[in-house]
């Protein structure tokens, strides 16, 4: 999660291909863009959110997702034109992807949700087989 220059600058010195940031901060955006990294921001109101559509942003993070609800993309496709792809994030389980997904997200970030789990569930591993090359 970038939230300052100093982590911004350790992922472009090991020239990942994209980063999150858990929060909208223009001046670590445009730090990002100079330097040719993809830094998805974080958003929560429609104003964030706009913020990042005039910076250029087509992907989002919506975060914390869990405090406001999986219908709050429907209440912010009535007051956002173009809205971006959203990813949610922030408080979800396993057992959020489908219903999330179905309300109209782009993607679901589980984080603490499946790595605190004693095993990862059949579904997400038969998932990750299916969709994901080299895994095993």
């Amino acid at each position: 999660s970038i939230t300052s220059q100093t982590a911004l600058k350790a992922v472009i010195d090991l020239k990942l291909t994209y980063a999150m940031s858990p929060l909208w901060d223009e001046s670590i955006q445009k730090a990002a863009r100079d330097n040719n990294q993809v830094l998805v921001p974080g958003v929560f109101s429609p104003t964030e959110i706009n913020n990042a559509s005039k910076f250029g942003y087509k992907i989002v993070k919506l975060f914390p997702a869990s405090l406001v609800g999986k219908n709050y993309i429907k209440l912010l496709q009535r007051t956002i034109n173009s809205l971006p792809f959203c990813i949610a994030s922030g408080g979800l389980q396993v057992e959020d992807v489908k219903p999330w997904i179905d309300s109209g997200y782009g993607a679901i970030i589980l984080g603490k949700g499946l790595v605190k789990r004693k095993e990862i569930p059949q579904g997400i591993k038969n998932w990750i087989r299916i969709n994901c090359k080299n895994t095993k």
